[in-house]
């Protein structure tokens, strides 16, 4: 495939089922240590839960929810950075080769993480209106809430380091298409 068979495929959602990278949600090294940390954390969470500490744990997600921000600026810069860095030779190499798809996952990798950055921000949004406001919500969807949202938020902080290995992946890449003729 070429980049340019790309063009109608665009929209995350379709790149996202395209390229096959909603595995990496639930089937990669991020997932799976994502999976154990949100388990551990949502246990510890309920075994010292008090409601005295509603005031600290609203102003640690104030926190988290800042770091997102953050997190989504540094992205979206490293995101520019590593495009900045392919050059025109280097992609009409790529396409030459029919090997866009690779290329094409490791840099929608950027745009994935960045959408997991942008879930995680509006739940744990909602997480501190519910926390503020009082809402009752059954224990049980409450479990599953701070389940999945432990799960999201780990899964976002490992990914994101792990961007280092694919700035690595695309930096082997370019070597190699630069090398061959």
């Amino acid at each position: 495939m070429k980049i340019g068979d790309y063009k109608d495929k665009d929209r995350f959602l379709k790149l996202f089922f395209c390229l096959g990278t909603a595995k990496d949600l639930y089937w990669s090294k991020e997932a799976l240590i994502s999976l154990v940390l949100s388990i551990l954390s949502t246990v510890i969470i309920l075994m010292n839960y008090q409601s005295s500490l509603k005031s600290d744990a609203l102003s640690l997600i104030g926190l988290v929810i800042s770091g997102f921000f953050a997190m989504l600026g540094f992205l979206i810069g490293g995101l520019a950075l590593t495009i900045g860095t392919l050059s025109d030779d280097l992609i009409r190499k790529v396409d030459l080769n029919g090997a866009a798809k690779p290329l094409m996952n490791l840099i929608f990798r950027f745009y994935l993480i960045g959408v997991v950055l942008l879930f995680n921000t509006i739940n744990f949004f909602f997480i501190f209106l519910v926390l503020i406001f009082k809402f009752n919500i059954n224990k049980y969807v409450w479990i599953a809430w701070l389940l999945g949202s432990n799960y999201f938020l780990f899964f976002g902080l490992i990914a994101s380091v792990m961007l280092m290995g694919t700035n690595i992946r695309i930096l082997i890449l370019k070597s190699l298409f630069l090398q061959s003729k």
